[in-house]
């Protein structure tokens, strides 16, 4: 069999080029660019990256004039499930209050980090994470309208499922240790890890929402 000719490892290096490009580009609708500020947060963080062991989750914010509202409402590990084939996986389920408003959003994504008690900083980060639009105690997965949209109103039942992939998390954790407050048996909320959702989507008022799990201050209040 002869080599092939110069002409054919062109053809071959550029359908190998456009392949690549077709698996490294995020998914993102048609038709629809992404916006700055979800560009911003579209960075990559193995290993938590470089913040790992710093900052602190900071407060919760709203839309102008408090028109929505993001709210965590569980997050936690989940083994793996080898009968339904299953891997291990960290979620995180958040409620978006539209206000007296309905929403019509599309292009959802998140970011998330993970703050280790007692001032030990992220143990995990991640950012550019798809979110899922669920509803009911079984998170039935939600269908866009055609025009692309998912559309939010009072007293709805829908809520927002983001998954932190393993290798978000920072070296000395694991997804299973994400949890684990200090000590380990206490009845003090303050001793536990603490969860930031950032949520950023085409038709959000003020293009960004962010809900701590935690905030002292508030519960103070």
């Amino acid at each position: 069999m002869g080599r092939p000719s110069g002409r054919a490892l062109a053809v071959v290096v550029a359908v190998a080029a456009l392949v690549a490009l077709a698996v490294l580009r995020p998914a993102e609708p048609l038709g629809i660019r992404q916006p700055y500020w979800a560009r911003e947060l579209a960075a990559a963080l193995p290993g938590g990256g470089p913040g790992c062991g710093t900052g602190a989750p900071g407060r919760s914010t709203a839309a102008p004039a408090g028109s929505a509202r993001l709210t965590i409402g569980a997050y936690g590990y989940y083994g793996p499930d080898p009968r339904a084939h299953e891997p291990e996986r960290y979620t995180v389920s958040a409620h978006l209050a539209p206000g007296p408003e309905p929403l019509r959003l599309s292009a959802l994504r998140a970011a998330v980090d993970i703050y280790g008690p007692h001032g030990r900083g992220r143990t995990a980060s991640a950012r550019d994470l798809a979110v899922r639009v669920v509803t009911g105690p079984a998170s039935k997965p939600v269908r866009p309208g055609r025009d692309g949209t998912y559309r939010f109103t009072r007293g709805d039942d829908l809520h927002l499922a983001v998954e932190l992939p393993a290798a978000a998390v920072c070296p000395g954790d694991s997804l299973s240790s994400l949890n684990t407050c200090d000590p380990p048996r206490t009845n003090q909320i303050e001793d536990c890890p603490v969860v930031r959702l950032a949520l950023t989507a085409h038709g959000l008022p003020g293009g960004r929402l962010v809900t701590v799990s935690f905030e002292p201050d508030a519960r103070d209040a």
